[in-house]
């Protein structure tokens, strides 16, 4: 996954959801930040998190192919 396909993995996450998502960037201690997201559920009930964890799968796998 590239950071650059970012945008398109948190648009797949609704603001309604209370899920935020970033990437690893802000996290890592290294020159050169691994290519991963960092997903934060909020309150949310088992099968909100189960959408959101799809809509983030489709995601990834879309921009692969970009």
């Amino acid at each position: 996954m590239m950071v650059s396909h970012f945008p398109v993995i948190t648009t797949a996450l609704s603001a309604g959801m209370n899920i935020a998502v970033s990437t690893a960037e802000p996290f890592s201690v290294t020159g050169n930040p691994p290519d991963a997201l960092r997903i934060a559920p909020g309150s949310v009930g088992i099968p909100v998190l189960e959408t959101a964890l799809l809509q983030v799968r489709e995601a990834i796998e879309y921009s692969k192919d970009l």
